[in-house]
């Protein structure tokens, strides 16, 4: 999961024309700190949270149950979706 999150992450700074010693710095780590973070088990909310910031991005954490997201969706009422 981490892995994903970083190379999304990165695939959006490049998107934005920024390279890894960009959104490193930009972030306020380390270029070899950055490609670590991929390769690791284990990093801190916050330092991915501000990587995400700066591409534009933001660290959501939604319910697994479809009922919980439908309610927080507002779409839990939907009488459309309603099966006969």
């Amino acid at each position: 999961m981490l892995t994903h999150l970083v190379q999304t992450i990165k695939a959006r700074a490049r998107e934005l024309g920024m390279t890894d010693t960009e959104l490193a710095r930009r972030a306020g780590i380390t270029k070899s700190s950055l490609s670590r973070l991929g390769k690791q088990h284990g990093a801190r909310v916050d330092t991915i949270q501000t990587l995400a910031e700066v591409v534009g991005l933001t660290l959501t954490l939604s319910p697994k149950n479809d009922h919980a997201r439908s309610a927080i969706e507002g779409t839990l009422l939907d009488i459309s979706k309603w099966k006969p």
